[in-house]
């Protein structure tokens, strides 16, 4: 709300707002600028850290053994 004292009004001419307009106030955030992601995790990994097919399976097989001991077989 403008203060007795004139001063939002004042402001308002020097930007050209002639007396009587409709002023809409709108917030603007500071957001920061989004970046790009793709590609940013292949450098984060090293090539000999790379998870094989082979590496899936095993870890697959092993949960399926721990599960059958001790859960019983999922055999039917």
């Amino acid at each position: 709300m403008p203060g007795d004292d004139g001063e939002l009004l004042a402001e308002l001419r020097r930007h050209g707002v002639a007396p009587g307009r409709r002023v809409h106030v709108v917030l603007v955030a500071d957001t920061p600028k989004r970046r790009n992601a793709r590609g940013l995790l292949v450098a984060e990994v090293a090539p000999d850290e790379v998870l094989t097919e082979d590496d899936f399976d095993a870890v697959h097989r092993a949960n399926i053994e721990m599960a059958a001991a001790k859960y019983g077989s999922f055999e039917v």
